[in-house]
């Protein structure tokens, strides 16, 4: 990695700036509560797990290309719809379709998710350190509501989505496109993600830089980073270092 080259930042935002409060299997739970479901005993942690299994599932069979809000949207009814009927018993055709799209709007609301802890004030630094950056993700439009109501979207310059480009990471075009529309060098992005085929491995072929968060393997000249503000005290230590 040569951070002297970096003009611009692009952060994931699933499960690197934002993710569900408290989880994703506690939201279906009270949701499906509140809608009438009869649900067993801890249910919270079977929802999860369920949701989990099947998100991998059906994610291996998901394209890269050709990504629309209506396929996005059809890709997710598949994956609640998979969960509840794996999890709640006794439903009928009208309660699985009503509560699909209860629980689809449900983690669309702002107030079902909460900022990683730690990732406000690294954007805050780096763009004060004029580092511009962006979200770069592989999330539907779904994302613009989130960031803005968790007060995250004023921070970064602009929000990348699969849904608006068309291809989802690690598809060469979603990196082509982004880098269209900052217009620079590959070497010139750095890109940061917890997700180390999408997107380390999927940044660097496209010639971006790349840091990741999380404990998978990645390739030689991955910045491996433990929290969102290690990658401030790098790249500010390389700044320092820089003018001295």
């Amino acid at each position: 990695m040569d951070r002297t080259l970096i003009k611009a930042i692009t952060i994931d935002a699933i499960g690197t700036l934002v993710a569900p409060r408290p989880s994703v299997g506690a939201i279906y739970a009270k949701t499906l509560s509140s809608a009438g479901a009869l649900l067993p005993q801890k249910i919270e942690q079977i929802l999860e797990i369920q949701f989990q299994k099947t998100y991998r599932t059906l994610s291996v069979k998901h394209a890269l290309s050709g990504i629309t809000e209506r396929n996005e949207k059809k890709f997710w009814h598949q994956i609640i719809q998979q969960t509840i009927e794996a999890c709640v018993p006794k439903v009928t055709e009208l309660q699985l379709k009503t509560w699909v799209r209860l629980l689809w709007e449900q983690l669309a609301k702002p107030e079902n998710w909460d900022e990683i802890p730690g990732s406000r004030p690294p954007i805050e630094v780096l763009t004060r350190c004029a580092y511009p950056v962006y979200v770069f993700s592989n999330s539907d439009g779904r994302l613009h509501k989130i960031l803005k109501g968790l007060g995250l979207k004023t921070l970064v310059q602009d929000v990348f989505l699969a849904t608006d480009i068309g291809y989802r990471k690690p598809h060469p075009q979603a990196f082509a496109a982004v880098q269209d529309a900052l217009g620079l060098e590959p070497a010139e992005i750095l890109h940061v993600g917890n997700d180390s085929e999408a997107d380390v491995h999927g940044a660097l072929a496209a010639g971006w830089q790349a840091a990741y968060l999380g404990d998978d393997i990645v390739p030689k000249g991955t910045l491996k980073l433990n929290r969102l503000g290690d990658l401030v005290e790098i790249l500010l230590e390389q700044s320092t270092n820089d003018s001295a």
